[in-house]
């Protein structure tokens, strides 16, 4: 005669059910709040600190001072024309090439002439990297500006070409914008997968309930 192994109970059926659909319910459920909470907190931060950096800004109407950080970089903005070079392309838009057709692309509308005097100035050449905002008024295109290496009071002077108003700003915050974007991007995808995995916890953690009600076991 074989020896009687070890009396294994047989498992109630939907109890591993149940219990993997209560984990996937209560992780999924935790993940889904802290990304809307975390999307939240990143998008407000940056397009605040977009917002910030919109509202400094300086029209100039003869020497205008500006007080600066160390490191501060400021701009002189003129109103921006579409380039003539990329208009009338045959993709239908009316401007840009065939690879670039989203949005056109702008040139200045005339020289700044600008000028600045400081502490310590490092001047940005026009003609460098292009920096674009756009406003009510209209879309504004980057004519040089400078950094201000030490914190202090800086005078900027313009001479710009007839019709041509110019406006002091620091270039955009592309941190911002990233953040911002990332923020809302974290938020609604982390709470749409998330929100999936809840979902699926509780389908499941509801029927091994029903299983384990169906066998007595609740």
């Amino acid at each position: 005669m074989h020896a009687a192994g070890p009396y294994r109970p047989t498992p109630i059926p939907g109890t591993r059910m149940r219990g993997i659909g209560r984990l996937l319910f209560w992780i999924g459920g935790v993940l889904t709040v802290i990304c809307i909470a975390g999307g939240i907190i990143l998008a407000v931060s940056g397009f605040t600190r977009l917002a910030e950096t919109a509202s400094i800004s300086h029209p100039v109407d003869g020497p205008t001072q500006i007080d600066l950080e160390a490191g501060d970089q400021m701009l002189y903005y003129v109103p921006g024309v579409i380039d003539p070079t990329t208009q009338g392309s045959t993709n239908g838009s009316g401007y840009g090439s065939d690879d670039d057709s989203d949005s056109p692309d702008y040139v200045a509308a005339g020289s700044a002439g600008c000028s600045a005097t400081g502490p310590a100035v490092v001047e940005i050449r026009p003609g460098g990297t292009k920096h674009t905002s756009s406003s009510s008024g209209g879309t504004r295109v980057s004519d040089g500006g400078f950094t201000a290496e030490e914190a202090g009071t800086y005078t900027v002077t313009c001479s710009p070409d007839a019709g041509i108003d110019v406006v002091v700003a620091p270039p955009t915050n592309v941190g911002g914008i990233l953040s911002g974007v990332g923020g809302v991007l974290v938020g609604v995808f982390g709470a749409l997968g998330f929100g999936a995995v809840t979902l699926l916890g509780l389908i499941l953690w509801l029927v091994g309930r029903d299983g384990m009600k169906k066998h007595g076991a609740l």
